[in-house]
């Protein structure tokens, strides 16, 4: 350091000049020249007595640089660390050049006391603030905690100017209204394409920065966010924030001055400090913050722009306003950098949820798997409402669902009550006052869903304040001196629910909108049914809710219960007779039961499954929890009858299951199956048990799904019959079903396959192949055991055993020799016990290939012939496999003629090649046809006496021996005396009708045995 601080008082003697008439900020300078003993009270009392700036320099820069290079060397440290606020700007780069020494660190003051006090103050300010949001939030949320904690949920931020265009918007807007329902409620869920954050906002250079979106989007929060981040921030340097929101920016009028702004509207500092700290404002008000949040109604306010361009040239100015402002020439001044708020992703609102409402994992779930609700909630401040819905608890009825429209009518109440200003005691009077404004509002929306539109019409005649809360405005310049202007509803939801409202004031039109519900050009009406439903319940539990928004004679025809049943008798009457016209994957019977649910009506849920015949049939759905929750409460009010809940391929996650367990004494469910997406088994194995003990999966399922399967498989009381479901696409199974068969096989009480059509040849040899698919991955991984695991999957095919074991056979010489890995060892012992008797069809299979599958046994077995090839190469081939073959047979359902053709061809060949090569194959040929059955499988002793069977037989011998006889008198050859074994052992009785045979024929082949056998004769002939 004594190194570093040579040269420090000839370094300022050299700047003596500059520094006399550029040095700012003074008593910063002094303080810290007093707090590092660089000054004391005698210095102190001579600085009292400069009179100028000027002077005062000169005598601080005297006094230092004569005190030696110790004391200038503290000076330009001083200097260093407060250049902003000391150094004009032309000495910043002077300074810079000094080489200071790595010395420990010291602080120093950034600013004046009262600057630093203030500051203090304007922190303390930010924290109240935040406090009293996070207090308001927790009071309609019934926390009681004392303990203040800031919560930030991040929210999407764009900068795309284009994307976010009103050209853009409307064009987005118009293909919306086009998408299917669920396409549509996912669309409303931003994602986040940019990281982007409420920090990178506050540490940008921007001088401006101009925060859009529509209400409750969550622009506050990020500006909030901000305001939290500068409040944590130490004190290493003297800046301000400013934050003005919606309810101060009214207070604001013409003329203001900027000391009335910063002082008199947010945060006013000692009366003796007021001159220093708005005199440091000024003078760097690069180091300033101000936030305008909300400024709708300041585009004309003369005073404001003053201070913005005039004032405070150099200070960042955070604004937000609604889309339709953007454009606006009051907000254009300082081209401000445009962000757009868009609201919770995905992943935000399932934070958020999780963050409010804790441990309740039941109502947890019921809104993160409600899709609507989701998407609804997209909106932060419609997340807030649901949420302080869902943790309000009714003391008179603390068991009295909640239902999805009176969460809308709590948070439409709540939006009035926003608009108006008004207290919980005034908001009924307030919303009768507005109310032709709001039935208005109510019949445009439902105009537009007619339409299937978004964009609302006759919106002049809705209050403003009750647009802000309820509307988005988009605004675009049509003409150079004309605007067209969009309204829409913050969500599609939100206008189904005033469509809903509006039908409620007009009840004689509900009928009739139903009606259109199952027609193809409004199928799209049905998503108001539920709202409409639940509003009539409201109408007769809580009144108080709706009374204000409708005149008493509409309240009186809505509240008539025969209207009620008459609408109820006409959802279920088209339900059972029509079918609905479905966009998205709702069932009707889903569907109904969620207007049901909405309605809360005993009598309505005993009327519907009086009409199913209590037989609900959900197969193939993913039903969310509150879906269930809806079929849970129909089913509930079945009384002392039992429902049959055919849940067969669905989908249902944990909560969704608990619900449906409590129910679980109104059930009958003889074959109701679940596939396993998140499932407990606690929960599972107890609809197993009533399900017939089925589990049921797709064979294109995620590996969680299979992973999960077999955990319950395995914890099973008893074994189950598991159920794979082909897609169209299935073409093979995944590492994860297999390995999960394969472990939990001894579990698995049958293995069924499933076609999603009917099962054709095709879907047979595709349910083949994945067996054989099966069948090479245990022989892979599963080698313990292989033999009982490939019989069980045998068991499972549709194919013969011997023609699966070809083709398994032929899929693993592939994989080998694709592979390089042998597998086929480890198949042996399978190919070594089984089949019993070999079935093939040789115009079908290669010869060459059945000889190398007969190559793996160890004991010679049967084989029986059902087709021949033509090919001469195939036959040769075959005579290869009589080594390891015990006996040869054909099927004996094959005709006579086959039989001679077949056995003929292998005689004429077997002589062949034992003239070309010597080998017996004549003699191997008829070693493996003598016995008594020849040519048939059975013993003698199944052939009853006198049988088809038997008499089948005897003519297949005659006939064999005619065309042998024939073969030898055209070739010359000998070939008779080798097949006399062949005629030794079979039959054992001939019965011949000499009115149909020649005896001299029948003669030659009695002498071809060696011992007499009986003769029955059944005709004779008067020639012969």
């Amino acid at each position: 350091m004594a190194c570093a601080q040579q040269g420090a008082a000839e370094y300022l003697t050299n700047k003596w000049a500059d520094l006399v008439t550029n040095l700012q900020n003074l008593p910063l300078i002094i303080d810290n020249l007093c707090q590092h003993k660089v000054f004391g009270v005698h210095q102190l009392d001579a600085l009292k007595a400069e009179k100028t700036d000027f002077d005062k320099a000169r005598f601080i820069l005297g006094f230092v640089i004569t005190q030696g290079d110790e004391a200038s060397y503290e000076l330009l440290r001083i200097l260093d660390v407060t250049r902003k606020r000391t150094l004009h700007q032309d000495l910043h780069i002077w300074i810079s050049y000094f080489p200071f020494g790595e010395e420990v660190e010291t602080s120093y003051s950034v600013g004046t006391e009262p600057c630093q006090n203030y500051q203090r103050e304007l922190k303390e300010k930010a924290k109240t603030i935040l406090k009293r949001q996070w207090k308001q939030q927790n009071d309609y949320l019934n926390y009681k905690t004392e303990d203040f904690t800031y919560l930030y949920i991040p929210v999407v931020l764009d900068t795309d100017t284009e994307v976010n265009s009103a050209q853009n918007k409307i064009k987005m807007k118009n293909r919306k209204c086009k998408k299917l329902r669920h396409k549509k409620l996912r669309s409303y869920i931003p994602e986040q394409k940019q990281i982007l954050a409420p920090e990178d906002l506050l540490n940008s250079h921007e001088k401006t920065v101009l925060l859009i979106g529509k209400p409750g989007i969550g622009k506050t929060s990020v500006i909030h966010k901000m305001l939290f981040l500068w409040s944590q921030k130490d004190n290493r340097e003297l800046d301000y924030m400013f934050y003005f929101d919606e309810a101060t920016l009214s207070q604001i009028s013409n003329p203001m001055s900027l000391e009335s702004l910063l002082f008199g509207l947010y945060c006013k500092p000692l009366e003796k400090d007021k001159k220093e700290v708005l005199q440091d404002i000024d003078e760097n008000s690069e180091n300033v913050i101000i936030v305008f949040d909300g400024i709708s109604t300041l585009q004309n306010n003369q005073s404001l722009q003053k201070i913005m361009n005039q004032d405070l040239p150099e200070a960042k100015i955070v604004l937000t306003c609604r889309s339709e402002l953007e454009d606006d020439s009051f907000l254009s001044i300082r081209s401000p950098r445009k962000v757009y708020v868009q609201g919770f992703s995905k992943e935000s609102v399932c934070k958020y949820f999780e963050q409010v409402m804790g441990s309740d994992s039941e109502f947890l779930s019921l809104v993160l798997n409600n899709q609507e609700l989701v998407s609804l909630c997209h909106v932060p401040m419609y997340a807030f409402m649901v949420a302080a819905c869902m943790s309000f608890r009714n003391p008179t009825s603390p068991k009295c669902p909640l239902t999805v429209t009176e969460m809308f009518v709590q948070i439409l109440r709540q939006d009035l009550k926003k608009a108006g200003n008004k207290k919980n005691s005034e908001l009924d009077e307030y919303i009768k006052a507005t109310r032709p404004r709001l039935t208005s509002l109510m019949e445009s929306a439902f105009n537009a869903t007619m339409q299937k539109a978004v964009n609302l019409s006759n919106i002049d005649r809705v209050d403003t304040e009750i647009s802000k809360v309820l509307l988005k405005k988009i605004t675009i310049k049509d003409t150079p001196t004309s605007v067209e202007q969009y309204h829409a509803f913050l969500h599609n939801t939100v206008q189904e629910f005033f469509s809903a409202m509006w039908l409620l004031g007009n009840p004689d039109e509900m009928v009739k909108v139903l009606q259109l519900c199952y027609t193809e050009k409004r199928k799209h009406l049905k998503h108001t049914i539920p709202f409409l439903c639940g509003l009539l319940f409201l109408l007769k539990q809580n009144p108080k809710l709706l009374k204000s928004f409708f005149f008493e004679d509409q309240i009186k025809r809505a509240s008539d219960y025969a209207l009620f049943r008459n609408f109820m008798n006409t959802l279920f009457q088209l339900q059972s007779d029509g079918e609905l016209m479905d966009d998205d994957e709702d069932v009707d019977a889903v569907f109904v039961c969620q207007c049901l649910y909405e309605s809360q009506s005993p009598d309505a849920c005993l009327l519907f499954l009086e009409k199913v015949n209590y037989h609900l049939d959900l197969s193939g759905n993913e039903l969310d929890p509150h879906q269930c929750c809806a079929v849970s409460y129909v089913i509930s009010q079945s009384n002392e009858r039992q429902v049959h809940l055919s849940l067969e391929d669905c989908s249902v996650s944990d909560a969704g299951i608990q619900m449906i367990l409590r129910i679980a004494p109104h059930l009958r469910c003889e074959s109701s199956t679940l596939s396993v997406l998140g499932c407990e088994r606690p929960h599972f194995t107890t609809i197993l048990d009533a399900g017939g003990r089925q589990m049921h999966l797709p064979v294109l399922g995620e590996g969680f799904m299979f992973r999960k399967a077999g955990k319950i498989i395995r914890e099973s009381s008893e074994k189950i019959s598991l159920h794979l479901h082909f897609e169209e696409d299935s073409q093979q199974l995944s590492e994860d079903l297999c390995c999960m068969i394969f472990q939990r096989l001894p579990q698995i009480n049958s293995l069924r396959f499933r076609s999603p059509q009917s099962e054709s040849d095709e879907w047979r040899k595709r349910v083949n192949s994945f067996l054989m698919d099966l069948c090479l991955q245990a022989a892979l991984y599963q080698k313990e055991d292989l033999h009982p695991t490939v019989k069980r999957l045998m068991s499972c095919a549709s194919a013969e055993e011997g023609e699966f074991l070809l083709d398994l056979f032929s899929r693993v010489k592939n994989y080998e020799t694709q592979t390089g890995r042998n597998v086929l060892p480890a198949l042996q012992p399978v190919y070594q016990s089984a089949p019993a008797v070999w079935i093939i069809n040789l115009s079908e299979r290669k010869s060459s290939l059945f000889l190398e599958v007969l190559k793996l046994q160890t004991v010679k077995k049967p084989v029986e012939l059902t087709g021949w090839p033509d090919e001469e190469s195939e036959v040769r081939s075959f005579l290869q496999c009589l080594p390891y073959i015990s006996r040869l047979r054909i099927s004996s359902k094959s005709y006579i003629s086959n039989g001679i053709q077949m056995f003929l061809g292998l005689l004429i060949k077997a002589a062949e090649s034992e003239r070309q090569t010597g080998e017996k194959t004549l003699e191997l040929l008829t070693s493996v046809c003598t016995y008594s059955s020849f040519p048939y499988g059975h013993t003698y002793s199944s052939f009853p006496y006198g049988s088809t069977q038997s008499s089948k037989q005897r003519e297949f011998l005659l006939d064999l021996f005619s065309h042998v006889k024939n073969y030898e008198t055209q070739t010359g050859r000998n070939v008779l005396p080798a097949l006399q074994p062949v005629y030794q052992s079979a039959p054992a009785v001939w019965i011949i009708n000499l009115s149909e045979r020649k005896s001299s024929l029948f003669l030659e082949v009695l002498k071809l045995q060696t011992v007499k056998k009986p003769v029955e004769l059944t005709g004779w002939s008067d020639e012969e």
